[in-house]
């Protein structure tokens, strides 16, 4: 009887052992776990970036207003009869 609790109690430390270190076990388990939340989180903040794009996109296909205001700010163009003043700070 005492053989077979110290076999039994042996056998368990081993199941308990790859429970917890072991090929698919708990930390690998955990790591996974934070693995799969990063993932969720940039997919969320892609998703985000992905709508902003389709938007300006849409907005650029569809308005003028986007458009003028695009170049204005990228390749500083200016309207026909329109003044531009182009203020330089001081260097100090």
């Amino acid at each position: 009887m005492r053989l077979l609790t110290l076999f039994l109690i042996m056998l368990l430390c081993i199941f308990q052992s790859y429970f917890w270190f072991g090929k698919n076990g708990w930390e690998e388990y955990k790591n996974a776990q934070r693995t799969v939340k990063q993932l969720k989180e940039e997919t969320l903040r892609l998703t985000a970036r992905n709508e902003k794009i389709m938007a300006e996109i849409e907005n650029l296909t569809n308005g003028v207003e986007a458009l003028e205001e695009r170049a204005r700010m990228e390749y500083e163009q200016i309207k026909r009869d329109e003044i531009f003043y182009r203020v330089v700070p001081k260097e100090k």
